[in-house]
């Protein structure tokens, strides 16, 4: 009797923890604004190009937006330039320096919309970017909106093989861009696939996008430019060997947890 009552105990607090974690997600459901979209900016140093990146966002032809700026530790004038901003739409956060992954996902929590969309600090939205995607999402494209993104040469900045990058002006050759900073997606879906891993400071999105396959997310590709990402002094080492090493480690990771599940 004693044990069938120890038995009975447990799975009561069990039953009461599960009906409190439910009672806390339906509350932070209800926290978040339907239709707003929440533009997520993780930035680390990023005093150079910043204002451009954020002047980008607000400048979106659709205004049912909050711009969350989170800054990951910067040394730099990042945060006055956030906060100089004077957008009443964004709110800014900062954290101890732990990479792009774990600031969107800090960036994921503290946002209130109902739709998810991502940018780097040092690229460019296109002014409809956001309108013509929930356009595609409402119209049921797929789960997770992406578009073209075009390549530009900072003019701050003088990078080798700069002639053969496409400039603001020129004749643009664009690419499709399956990436973070072309996504928009419903914040349901998003939290379906899970958070991106905060153990990759290269390749998360590789490992993310994988997941979210994996489950079954739907993708679509618009064909507009949707995105410009900045080529700078700073970003041209994503070819090197140290980052394609770690890609490779990435694509290890997804292909060993595909074995594991099928």
């Amino acid at each position: 009797m004693h044990d069938a009552g120890m038995v009975h105990s447990k799975t009561l607090q069990m039953a009461l923890h599960k009906m409190a974690l439910h009672k806390m997600a339906l509350h932070k459901m209800a926290l978040h604004i339907q239709g707003l979209v929440s533009a997520i900016i993780p930035v680390y140093n990023g005093e150079t190009f910043l204002a451009e990146a954020l002047a980008s966002v607000a400048a979106q032809s659709l205004t049912e937006l909050e711009i969350i700026v989170v800054d990951d530790g910067s040394t730099d004038r990042t945060r006055d330039m956030a906060q100089a901003f004077g957008d009443p739409r964004l709110r800014y956060f900062r954290q101890a320096n732990a990479g792009a992954s774990v600031a969107r996902n800090h960036g994921v929590e503290v946002c209130r919309g109902e739709m998810l969309a991502f940018l780097d600090a040092d690229d460019l939205w296109t002014p409809d970017k956001l309108r013509l995607q929930m356009a595609s999402l409402e119209r049921g494209d797929g789960d997770m909106i992406f578009g073209n993104v075009e390549e530009f040469a900072s003019p701050a900045v003088t990078l080798p093989g700069a002639s053969a990058v496409t400039l603001p002006g020129a004749s643009a050759v664009t690419l499709p861009g399956a990436s973070a900073v072309t996504l928009l997606m419903r914040r349901t879906a998003f939290e379906r696939v899970g958070r991106f891993n905060a153990d990759l400071r290269i390749g998360e999105f590789i490992d993310w996008y994988a997941r979210a396959i994996d489950i079954g997310m739907k993708p679509a590709m618009l064909p507009q430019v949707l995105t410009r990402r900045r080529l700078h002094a700073h970003n041209q080492g994503r070819h090197n060997r140290s980052r394609m090493v770690e890609y490779a480690r990435v694509m290890k990771l997804v292909l060993d947890r595909r074995r594991k599940t099928h």
